[in-house]
């Protein structure tokens, strides 16, 4: 892995980077271009060799089959489930979901460690971010670098970007279960309505599907994936006969049996509105009423919760070894990939906390994230009566230089890159990179990524 650009030059001109800015926060939408002052999209890329690509792609297969699995495990163990944070309310929904496919969009954060092997830090599947950057924003930084959209050239080495693939798979998954309810499909290989009749809604025709968006429209960036993901959905599934809504989370309702999205009745949901936040509110009790009685296809149930909770990952490297959940090869992979994941608790008074990190099991985007070494004693304990955390052993990832751009312009800086790996249902389909620190936060840098 290198970062495509080392030095400063001609694209780090004051106009180059305003057209980009300005092209981004339209296009993405990126109303969230800046954090505290800080640019958070930089005109750089990563390259991965065909061999490290082929490696996290195999790898991000693998361990969404072993996800799945371990959820489906799960399940059925109330205990662990506690021990989890999950609350009884949430226990019993997560037991009416049945046996969903895997979640239709998932996130694995990886880092390739000292010796070149990929190590997974977390698995996001609740509300995944980083397609509007992976999709949009990456052609732009491609365009403003003058590199051509479909063939790449740098150091004689032709690259590929990976959005395109993205794009269109996430248009494929949600096209084939938007359009299908939880009771059946419009009938036929296509949802579409009859050509020679009129669209969905006139006489004789089936009502139309509609797909809720739904998000908390006071913060910035979950606002901004929600409008991109509506956009992106709405050509493909218009062709289908569907209509996809977006709106904040407080304009869902229940009457007549049905939720509804501005008042139009919905058929699917999905969310960018954690559940953790929507437990409590109406809009919880009202999403699975409707769930419930099978009138609503959730895409992002509290399955993708549990599969995105720390704790998972210690209840995988306590069962790395167990043969009657994974196969030979997931049980390797979980040994060889999986930093090893134990709750704190289990960590012996005396251990060398300088190779420990410490995650609450129910963190977002690096938040209650901290290295052993630099929690005094006293939080320490504190965080281990709370009985919330996991702790996993530090990986060792080699940094790199990178030209960034800054409140003071661009400059080269050492960062440290983490690679969000998607998959849409069961395959790989694209990568989200971000350039930060030792601990991968909000304030870290997206930049392109390119494929050798």
């Amino acid at each position: 892995m290198r970062a495509l650009r080392v030095q400063t030059g001609p694209a780090d001109a004051g106009a180059v980077w305003e057209a980009f800015l300005l092209q981004a926060i339209r296009e993405g939408p990126l109303p969230d271009f800046c954090l505290y002052g800080e640019p958070y999209p930089a005109l750089n890329g990563i390259v991965l060799r065909a061999a490290e690509h082929a490696s996290l792609v195999r790898l991000t297969e693998q361990f969404g089959a072993i996800f799945h699995k371990a959820t489906h495990a799960l399940i059925a163990d109330t205990s662990a489930l506690e021990r989890l944070g999950f609350p009884w309310v949430a226990l019993e929904l997560l037991r009416q979901e049945g046996a969903d496919p895997p979640p239709i969009l998932g996130r694995f954060d990886f880092v390739l460690d000292g010796h070149g092997a990929w190590q997974l830090l977390e698995y996001n599947a609740d509300t995944p971010s980083g397609t509007r950057e992976a999709i949009v924003v990456e052609r732009l930084i491609a365009q403003s670098l003058g590199l051509p959209s479909k063939g790449l050239a740098s150091s004689g080495l032709a690259l590929r970007r990976t959005g395109p693939r993205l794009g269109a798979a996430l248009r494929r998954a949600f096209a084939e279960v938007a359009c299908t309810s939880a009771g059946g499909s419009w009938g036929g290989d296509s949802s579409a309505p009859r050509a020679g009749t009129r669209r969905a809604g006139g006489i004789g025709e089936p009502p139309s599907r509609v797909l809720g968006i739904v998000t908390d429209a006071g913060y910035a960036e979950d606002l901004a994936q929600a409008v991109f993901l509506a956009r992106h959905l709405t050509p493909t599934l218009a062709r289908r006969g569907a209509t996809v809504l977006s709106a904040d989370v407080d304009n869902l309702s229940f009457t007549q049996g049905r939720l509804r999205l501005l008042g139009r009745p919905l058929d699917a949901l999905y969310r960018y509105y954690p559940f953790e936040s929507l437990l409590g509110r109406q809009a919880f009790v009202d999403l699975f009423a409707a769930v419930t009685t099978g009138r609503l296809r959730l895409l992002n149930g509290l399955r993708g919760l549990l599969a995105q909770n720390k704790g998972l990952l210690a209840w995988l490297w306590a069962h790395r070894a167990d043969g009657a959940v994974f196969t030979t090869d997931e049980q390797r992979a979980i040994h060889e990939h999986l930093p090893p994941v134990r709750w704190i608790d289990a960590v012996p008074s005396e251990e060398d906390r300088r190779t420990l990190v410490l995650k609450q099991v129910f963190g977002r985007e690096g938040e209650e994230v901290y290295f052993g070494d630099r929690l005094s004693p006293q939080d320490w304990e504190r965080c281990r009566a709370w009985g919330s955390y996991v702790v996993q052993q530090r990986v060792g990832v080699a940094s790199l230089e990178a030209v960034v751009r800054t409140s003071e312009g661009a400059v080269v800086c050492t960062l440290w890159p983490a690679v969000g790996s998607f998959i849409v249902r069961s395959r790989w389909a694209g990568y989200y990179t971000r350039l930060g620190g030792p601990i991968t936060t909000a304030s870290a840098k997206f930049v392109a990524t390119f494929v050798e």
